[in-house]
C-alpha cells in the first residue's frame, strides 16, 4: 500500500555529526471517497498487536470526517470509523491492550477506547468545555491527558479502563499539551502560558501531586523520557530541543534557524527521533544522540507552507513512526536506520522498468528478499550473496505514485536491513496509437500523484478531460477520448498531473 516517498538527504544543522544515513519513507493510505485524501493523521502509537495506530483528524469537508487508522510494517492499512462521525487527536496504547484516543469538541469532548479488534467506546468528559489534547498511560494501570478549559487553564486528566475520570489543575499554566510516562512512575508533560512566551515541564504523580519546572522565554511542544531517564522535549520559539535531568537541570541544543520541532520520541537504544521542519525548507526527520548530535533528513515532495510534521512514536526494533499535521494528504511515515548497503539502478523509472539491485554488507551466502511495499510485503524480488555478502537481483517496478521512494532488502539469515533510492516519473499509454478525427481512444496511466486526476491534453491546448487516480498513482478507471478534427500528423497526448516529475507525455497520431 503504497507510496513511499523517501530521502537520505543530509542538511547542515548545528551540533551535527557523521551518522549512518537513515531511510525516511511516506506510506499514502487508501480512502474510500477521492475528495477525502487530504487527512490529517495526527497522534501515532504502536498497538498491543504490533500494529501502528494513529487517529485521522478528518479535513474541514463535512465529507470528510476523521477515524482511527492502522498500518503494518509490511505497509497494510485498515481505517475504522467513530460513531460519532468524529475526528481524532492523540492516542496510546492502553494497560488493558486496547488504544485509548482523545476527541477535542468545544461541545462535548470524548476520550476514546478501541481494541485492536476495532471496537470502539467513547467516554464524555464529565465536565464541560475541557479539550483533551495528549494522552498516556500511567504506571497506575489509568490513561492520563492533557486539557484545558474555556477559562483557559491547563488541566492533567485522568481516566481508567472503566472509564471513571479525575481531573487535576496546573497552577498558573494556560495549556498543556505533551504528555508522557517517566521511569519514575510519574506522568512529565508540558505547559506553557498564552502570550507570554513562558512554559514549562510538570511533573504529577500518580496521586496527583504536581511538581513545575519553569522553562523562561519558551513555547514547549513535544516530550519524551529517553532510556537514560533523562526528559526531552521540543520547542518553537526559541527553536531547540532540550534535555531536562530528573533532578531538574536543564541542557538546550538549538537547531537551525528557521527550523521548528514538532514531536520527539526515544528509541531503546537512547537515539531519541524527532519530526519538524518549517515555511522554508518543508519537512524532515531528525536523530538526536543522548549527548545532542543531531542528524537531520528530508522528506522530500512536500509543502513549505508550514504544515510541520506532527507526532512520532518508536517501535521496539527501533523503527520510527510519524505523522506529517494538518492538510498534507493521506500519509504517514517511517523511518530506519539500514544496517547494509542496497541500490538501485536505473534510479529513475516507472511502472514495469526493469530493474537491478545491487547489495553488499549482508551476511556471506544468505537469502535477501527485495519488498515490493514495506518489509514483509509481497516479494518483488531475491538473490543469494556471494562469500562477501554481495548479491544482485532483477525485478519489474510495480505500481506506485510519482515521486522518490525506497525498496527494502532484508537478509533472511542476519536480518539486515538495506534501502534504495527510486524515483518514480509518470507515462501514458494509449491503446489506439493511431485514428483519423472520432476515433474512440483509451488511456492508461501511471506514476501520478494519489488522488490528484491529471488534465489529459492532446496537441498541447485542447484539454479532454480529467482522469481520475487511485492510491498508487494509476489512471483508474482507464480515460478515454474522442480525437478532436485535427490535420494528419504526429501529436503528443500529455497527462499533467505529476508535478513532482513533470508531465507526462506520449504520441498520437491522427490519419
Amino acid at each position: 500500500m503504497k507510496n513511499l516517498l523517501v530521502a537520505f538527504l543530509w542538511l547542515g544543522l548545528a551540533g551535527m555529526v557523521a551518522a549512518q544515513p537513515a531511510a525516511v519513507m511516506l506510506y499514502n493510505f487508501p480512502v474510500a471517497n477521492p475528495y477525502c485524501a487530504i487527512v490529517s493523521p495526527v497522534g501515532i502509537t504502536e498497538g498491543s498487536d504490533g500494529g501502528i495506530w494513529f487517529t485521522e483528524n478528518g479535513y474541514y469537508l463535512s465529507s470528510c470526517p476523521g477515524g482511527i487508522g492502522r498500518m503494518t510494517i509490511a505497509g497494510d492499512y485498515s481505517y475504522y470509523a467513530l460513531p460519532n462521525n468524529g475526528g481524532a487527536s492523540s492516542i496510546a496504547g492502553g494497560p488493558d491492550g486496547a488504544l485509548w484516543f482523545t476527541q477535542p469538541n468545544s461541545e462535548t469532548s470524548i476520550i476514546g477506547r478501541i481494541t485492536t479488534s476495532g471496537a470502539i467506546a467513547l467516554y464524555p468528559l464529565p465536565w464541560p468545555d475541557i479539550l483533551p489534547f495528549n494522552i498516556a498511560a500511567g504506571g497506575d494501570g489509568a490513561l492520563w491527558f492533557t486539557a484545558n478549559d474555556a477559562d483557559d487553564d491547563a488541566i492533567i486528566g485522568r481516566i481508567t479502563t472503566s472509564g471513571e475520570f479525575s481531573m487535576y489543575s496546573v497552577p498558573g499554566a494556560t495549556y498543556a499539551s505533551a504528555i508522557a510516562a517517566g521511569p519514575d512512575g510519574a506522568l512529565w508533560f508540558t505547559d506553557y502560558i498564552s502570550g507570554d512566551l513562558s512554559s514549562g515541564i510538570g511533573r504529577i504523580t500518580t496521586s496527583g501531586s504536581i511538581t513545575q519546572y519553569a522553562v523562561p522565554g519558551s513555547q514547549l511542544r513535544g516530550i519524551t523520557v529517553s532510556s537514560d531517564g533523562a526528559i526531552w522535549f521540543t520547542e518553537d520559539s526559541p527553536p531547540q530541543i532540550g534535555r531536562m535531568t530528573p533532578a531538574g537541570a536543564f541542557t538546550f541544543y538549538p537547531t537551525a534557524s528557521s527550523w521548528e520541532p514538532g514531536g520527539i520520541a526515544s528509541a531503546p537504544n537512547g537515539t531519541i527521533w524527532v519530526v519538524g521542519g518549517d515555511a522554508a525548507t518543508g519537512e524532515f526527520v531528525g536523530q538526536l544522540t543522548t549527548d545532542g548530535n543531531i542528524t537531520q533528513y528530508a522528506i522530500p515532495g512536500f509543502s513549505t507552507t508550514g504544515e510541520n510534521p506532527a507526532n512520532i512514536t518508536v517501535l521496539p526494533n527501533g523503527q520510527a513512526w510519524f505523522t506529517l499535521g494538518e492538510n498534507t494528504w493521506n500519509h504517514v511515515g517511517q523511518a530506519l536506520t539500514p544496517q547494509a548497503s542496497l541500490t538501485v539502478s536505473p534510479a529513475t523509472g516507472h511502472y514495469k522498468s526493469i530493474l537491478t539491485f545491487s547489495g553488499t554488507g549482508y551476511a556471506a551466502h544468505e537469502l535477501v528478499y527485495i519488498f515490493k511495499d514495506g518489509i514483509g510485503s509481497h516479494v518483488l524480488a531475491s538473490g543469494t550473496t556471494d562469500a562477501t555478502g554481495s548479491f544482485t537481483a532483477l525485478a519489474q517496478a510495480p505500481q506506485w505514485s510519482c515521486g522518490a521512494r525506497v525498496f527494502y532488502g532484508v537478509g533472511q539469515t542476519s536480518q539486515k536491513v538495506g534501502a534504495a533510492n527510486f524515483s518514480y516519473t509518470a507515462f501514458l499509454t494509449l491503446s489506439p496509437t493511431s485514428g483519423p478525427p472520432g476515433t474512440t481512444v483509451t488511456v492508461d496511466g501511471y506514476g501520478f500523484y494519489s488522488y490528484y486526476p491529471p488534465a489529459i491534453y492532446i496537441n498541447g491546448r485542447y484539454q479532454l478531460g480529467l482522469a481520475s487516480v487511485n492510491v498508487d498513482g494509476t489512471i483508474d478507471p482507464a480515460f478515454t477520448f474522442i480525437v478532436p478534427d485535427l490535420a494528419p500528423g504526429s501529436y503528443g497526448l500529455v497527462g499533467d498531473g505529476a508535478d513532482c516529475v513533470g508531465p507526462a507525455t506520449t504520441p498520437f497520431t491522427v490519419e
